[in-house]
């Protein structure tokens, strides 16, 4: 949208991988969902679940117009980095008009690693949450060696 986020924000040079005691978590940022082979790259190293903070955004004068188009297609990324990669992706967005040039399309979710929306906080503030079933990618990868593909 023409921002000025590239003054201000260097971007990074390697991958983010926190290593919990239940698996791996993969971090990203808002448009990283737009770069399958970040996606990849953290698959590869075996991370379990993907977080995504965003600020995913449409101008102002757009908003009413075309907010469920743009809501279509934010859900649309997440299911296939999840399904592509099967991986869980977690994503967390601002939601409603901001002011009168910039609205936010909401939809904080959780996806599954067989790309089906387990939760989603639609339109709303709020939290969301899910139990995981790590054991689901295991098996998912054991059967389908995707990631090792290049």
């Amino acid at each position: 949208m023409g921002g000025s986020e590239g003054t201000r924000i260097t971007p990074g040079n390697r991958l983010v991988i926190a290593e919990l005691d239940f698996g791996k978590i993969g971090l990203g940022i808002c448009y990283d969902i737009r770069y399958p082979l970040h996606y990849k790259k953290l698959a590869q190293c075996e991370t379990d679940i993907i977080i995504l903070p965003t600020a995913w955004i449409i101008s102002g004068d757009k908003y009413l117009n075309t907010l469920e188009g743009e809501q279509d297609m934010w859900i649309a990324l997440n299911r296939v980095r999840a399904y592509d990669n099967m991986v869980y992706t977690v994503s967390c967005n601002q939601t409603g008009l901001i002011n009168e040039n910039i609205g936010a399309i909401g939809n904080s979710m959780i996806v599954s690693p067989l790309g089906e929306v387990i939760v989603n906080a639609g339109n709303e503030e709020g939290f969301i949450a899910a139990e995981l079933d790590l054991s689901i990618i295991k098996n998912l990868r054991a059967s389908y060696p995707i990631s090792t593909i290049d």
